[in-house]
This record gives structure tokens, sequence and C-alpha cells, in this order.
């Protein structure tokens, strides 16, 4: 055999296997449905937790606020349902407790739909807080690639940031 032929062989096996093992869908929408609950933040006056859904090519994306304020409990429920087709690019921003996600949508346009109180509006864009959880394992990268392999899988264009 030739180093030709065996250089073509070993590129077709390399190539098969990298098709192979690539996760599916199915797969990143289950990662990130199951990693995004477990790092909701919380201390003793509020908490951010998420329910994170997908249908068809929709992420949707519950979020439950329980303030706690003199011994009263307040309870904000919001949905946001996200075309993954058109989200633009996804931004983590450190803050002082905490880790916030923000995922933009393209052109800054308000495509996604957020309902609050039963009341429904548009807006360009989606905030989730996380605790600092989110810096450890490279969660904050791991969590990007997922989005970009989901908005190029649904149809999308991912948007690199500009700084």
């Amino acid at each position: 055999m030739s180093k030709f032929t065996t250089s073509i062989i070993l590129l077709i096996i390399l190539l098969s296997f990298k098709i192979s093992h690539s996760q599916t869908v199915a797969e990143t929408k289950s990662w990130i449905a199951n990693k995004i609950p477990t790092l909701e933040y919380s201390n003793q006056d509020i908490r951010y937790d998420y329910t994170i859904t997908f249908t068809d090519k929709t992420l949707n994306i519950s979020e439950n606020i329980k303030t706690y304020f003199q011994g009263q409990e307040s309870i904000i429920n919001t949905t946001t349902n996200v075309p993954i087709s058109q989200i633009g690019y996804l931004t983590f921003d450190e803050k002082s407790n905490t880790v916030w996600l923000t995922v933009k949508a393209k052109d800054n346009l308000k495509v996604f739909s957020k309902e609050l109180d039963g009341k429904e509006s548009l807006t360009n864009e989606c905030i989730m807080i996380f605790s600092k959880l989110i810096l450890k394992d490279d969660l904050q990268n791991r969590l990007r690639k997922a989005f970009n392999n989901l908005i190029i899988k649904s149809g999308g264009k991912v948007i690199k940031e500009t700084f």
C-alpha cells in the first residue's frame, strides 16, 4: 500500500471518528437544560432559579425570582421564549457575587417573547443571573459552545463579539 493510500485511509478514519462523536442537537439541549438550574444564585434576600425547556427550535426560559424582605416573601415568575436561530451572541459579565449571562438577539431585534404577570412583550435580550459556580470547570465556554452549536444547527449564524 502506498503512502498516499495509507494517508487517505487514515484521514477518512479520523474524519468519521470526529463526525460520529459530536453531540447531537438533542444531547446539547439536554445538557443545557440540566446544567443551567445547577447554577442558581441565592442569598438571604433573593433567589434566582431557572427552568430550561426546548420546543422545536425555541429556547424557553422560565425564571423564578424569590425575594425576602422583613419576613415577607415575594415571587416573580417570567417566561422568555427565544427563537434559537435569532440568538446573536452571549455575554458573561462577572459581578461581585454573581455572573450575568446575557443572551442577545441578532441585529438587536426585539424577537424574544417575554411574559410577566400575564402580559407579553418583545425584547432583544434575556439576562440570567448565576452563582459563581459557572466560573468552575470552564462552564462559561462550554455553555457558549453549546449555544453556538444550537444556533448553527437551527439555521442561525453565530455573531462574534466586537470587543
